[in-house]
């Protein structure tokens, strides 16, 4: 065991890995920036300053010997991808909320000292700046549905949406109802937590132009004829999991969007 561990070592590290799975570069980048990968034989192992988790992802020797040798094809080589590129967003979401909690002056215990100023990427968790009510105010793009209705009123069609956590559809009928999570004027985001099962789902008017984000974003199936994209993540019981979860998945489309960062909860069923 320890020469194979040998050779894999010798054969690459934690980035020369991801890069072998095709995990996004700007990613990357922002890894090697902020933090840090340990590959290991049982596990890829993540860190960034100001993250409270340390995510790993377990693999096996035999695996690893498969993606050092470029063999590792099909449904394993889409499926640790996808892991792997889950949890680097999951870091990259934690620090980012790290620093809007430092700069906004309520710092969590545990991060330690100051951080730089933070570059900008993208409007996730960000709540839309308030604006003036009263009569000939604008609407609000996307309002809140009703809360008391979202698990009576029936369900329409996830590209037809306009209102957060509004229900909506799955593929099949009879499947159990998404809700709404984002949105901008191209795209709408639903998703449902369900038997330990985060499930995400896209449509929109023009979705399809974010193909390589959604691509880039480890969802598995991406069908411009059926008009959706859709990812399914074992999440587990743990609700603080499945919320980092969702955040990750959101925040690693890299899209603007016009809703605030959903509430979990409201959708668990």
């Amino acid at each position: 065991m320890e020469g194979v561990v040998a050779t894999i070592k010798s054969s690459m590290n934690g980035i020369a890995a991801c890069k072998k799975l095709g995990i996004d570069d700007d990613l990357l980048s922002w890894l090697q920036a902020n933090g840090a990968i340990k590959l290991t034989a049982e596990e890829f192992q993540f860190t960034a300053m100001g993250a409270k988790g340390a995510p790993i992802v377990p693999v096996t020797v035999d695996l690893l010997l498969q993606l050092a040798a470029g063999q590792l094809t099909g449904y394993e080589l889409h499926s640790l991808k996808q892991k792997v590129t889950a949890a680097i967003n999951g870091l990259k979401f934690e620090v980012t909320q790290a620093h809007e909690d430092f700069n906004s002056g309520t710092q969590h215990a545990g991060i330690g000292q100051p951080f730089p100023e933070p570059k900008p990427t993208t409007t996730i968790g960000k709540l839309p700046a308030q604006k003036p009510s009263g009569p000939g105010a604008p609407a609000q793009a996307f309002p809140v549905f009703p809360v008391d209705q979202m698990k009576t009123a029936a369900p329409v069609q996830l590209r037809n949406a306009g209102m957060m956590y509004q229900p909506v559809k799955g593929s099949s009928a009879g499947s159990d109802r998404y809700f709404v999570v984002a949105a901008n004027q191209e795209l709408r985001i639903a998703a449902r937590l369900s038997s330990g099962t985060l499930s995400v789902r896209i449509e929109g008017p023009a979705w399809e132009k974010q193909k390589p984000k959604i691509a880039s974003a480890g969802f598995t199936t991406i069908d411009v004829v059926k008009g959706y994209a859709s990812l399914h993540l074992k999440v587990g019981s743990d609700p603080v999991l499945a919320g980092k979860t969702l955040g990750a998945v959101i925040m690693g489309l890299g899209l603007e969007l016009q809703t605030p960062f959903p509430n979990l909860k409201l959708i668990a069923g």
